[in-house]
């Protein structure tokens, strides 16, 4: 028998046995692909020019001729197994023409994989690689994608691209060249935080989403509770209230979240779980019947004490759930 690095096992006369119809395999395809004659046949030849070669796991990066690629597509190879052989050649060669050979037209992920998308890999390797901002711009001249329910214009990918390369290279000048929206105010939001620079922010347009974001990002990572009082957007003022409430422990600043009681409850639930105090779930404000089941599960759950439960009287469900998930 000839055992694929799948962990499939296949043998000629398995092969030979297919007749008009095709049968349901697992192999390079992936499970259940539908295996004819020619692929069995293929499946072998494949498998045995890897173990002549000595590949393993689709490992090609000790090979940087191209001619090694084009062998195992003559043969027969899987997509996906010459793909991956297209890639580590370009990496290694530092080649991003190679790229335009990969097909990956297979599926990948619970979904299908357009002939693009892997091959975006292939040249964003040359961005991790060198760090160079001239290296996004390959990206124009490729066609919109569907990734992962999500659209890809040659557009974002390019400002995507762009963003990495101003992190990688601490250069805020960068983000400038984006000109998707919220790609770019991530930027920006990245390096306000960075240098806890509240100037950054006003280079987001105050109608925009992320401007409140921004001056949240900035006073969690500084704990500075003064910030979150600049912010006039509620939900974000909020969050930041209840957030930086947590990071200190302290109830006085929970307690400026008043415009939102489900904030002010989760703030001192957090806090009653951290130092877990059951005081806390007893006597905090704004409590409700899920409030007080979050705090006392959350204390039961970290300390292991089944027993805490039974201050969970209104709703059975929620008593169980907290019982079990106090199971040490």
């Amino acid at each position: 028998k000839d055992e694929h690095k799948s962990g499939h096992l296949y043998t000629l006369d398995e092969c030979e046995k297919i007749q008009k119809g095709r049968f349901q395999q697992t192999s390079s395809r992936g499970t259940g692909y539908d295996v004819g004659k020619q692929d069995c046949f293929d499946e072998i030849k494949c498998t045995l020019y890897l173990k002549e070669m000595q590949i393993e796991d689709d490992n090609f990066k000790t090979n940087e001729d191209i001619s090694v690629c084009n062998e195992l597509i003559d043969i027969g190879c899987d997509k996906k197994i010459y793909d991956s052989c297209f890639m580590d050649v370009a990496k290694n060669n530092l080649d991003s023409e190679v790229c335009e050979k990969i097909e990956a037209d297979y599926f990948h992920g619970g979904g299908p994989e357009t002939d693009f998308s892997t091959r975006i890999d292939c040249y964003f390797q040359f961005v991790e690689i060198t760090k160079d901002i001239s290296q996004c711009y390959i990206f124009k001249d490729q066609v919109s994608i569907e990734l992962m329910m999500v659209s890809f214009n040659p557009q974002r990918l390019t400002d995507l691209c762009f963003g990495y390369v101003a992190k990688e290279n601490n250069n805020i000048s960068n983000c400038n060249l984006i000109e998707t929206d919220f790609i770019k105010h991530e930027c920006l939001i990245f390096f306000a935080n960075l240098s806890a620079d509240i100037s950054i922010c006003e280079m987001i347009p105050n109608d925009a989403l992320d401007y409140p974001k921004c001056y949240y990002e900035i006073a969690l990572s500084t704990r500075d509770v003064l910030i979150c009082e600049d912010i006039e957007d509620d939900f974000w003022r909020n969050q930041c209230y209840e957030k930086i409430g947590v990071i200190l422990g302290d109830f006085s600043i929970c307690d400026k979240a008043y415009s939102q009681e489900r904030n002010r409850a989760r703030c001192y639930t957090e806090i009653a779980v951290n130092t877990e105090s059951i005081n806390i779930c007893n006597t905090m404000p704004d409590q409700d019947e899920f409030s007080r089941f979050l705090c006392f599960e959350g204390i039961a759950s970290k300390t292991k004490d089944q027993n805490l439960c039974n201050n969970i009287i209104s709703n059975d469900v929620w008593k169980d759930m907290c019982i079990k998930n106090a199971e040490s």
